[in-house]
């Protein structure tokens, strides 16, 4: 009786430490952003393209946290790694699309958080 217990809880325990592909990731972290590379606005939709560091060239990007404050938007990007694997440890840039509806015309101003300071743009939505 012992055993099988033991074996039910090894097996229930490695189904919830891995993923689809057999690879337990991290969960994403929050990354600086470098720079605004690019800034395209299509209807009340604002199309940026980030720069962002990470420290290896294993990580993509995961997600983006909006958040409005009346004409004011405040963004975090977040990056997770692609494997759990060793990878180089080489400082890496990376391109970051994020897409931002606004709810109507106006001037916004968009905040991409870095680390001591932030990326930031102001744009007339028509």
């Amino acid at each position: 009786m012992a055993n099988v217990l033991i074996t039910v809880t090894a097996l229930l325990c490695f189904i919830g430490c891995v993923t689809d592909s057999g690879e337990k990731l991290p969960d994403p972290v929050w990354v600086s952003v470098t720079s605004i590379k690019s800034a395209t606005i299509v209807g009340k939709t604002v199309q940026f393209t980030v720069v962002c560091w990470v420290p290896e060239p294993c990580w993509r990007y995961a997600r983006s946290n909006v958040k409005f404050f009346g004409q004011f938007v405040a963004i975090g990007v977040y990056v997770q790694r692609t494997t759990s694997e060793q990878c180089a440890q080489v400082l890496t840039s990376i391109d970051v699309p994020v897409n931002i509806t606004v709810p109507s015309a106006g001037t916004y101003t968009f905040q991409f958080t870095r680390l001591e300071t932030t990326a930031d743009t102001t744009m007339t939505i028509p």
